[in-house]
């Protein structure tokens, strides 16, 4: 994977992952991820549940 994203995005990038049990990604009754609202809970610190890597 890391492979493939440096191909992606180049050989140096700055990569977040966010990582945690099922339910820790809020989704629209449509099924769809809420990016917008899981990056505002992410930058206010009120994701406990979830596991943060800078790379």
């Amino acid at each position: 994977m890391a492979a493939q994203l440096r191909g992606e995005f180049g050989p140096d990038p700055f990569l977040t992952v966010v990582a945690g049990r099922r339910g820790v990604i809020h989704r629209t009754s449509s099924g769809k991820p809420r990016r917008r609202h899981m990056w505002e809970l992410l930058q206010s610190g009120a994701m406990p549940r979830a596991t943060v890597s800078h790379h």
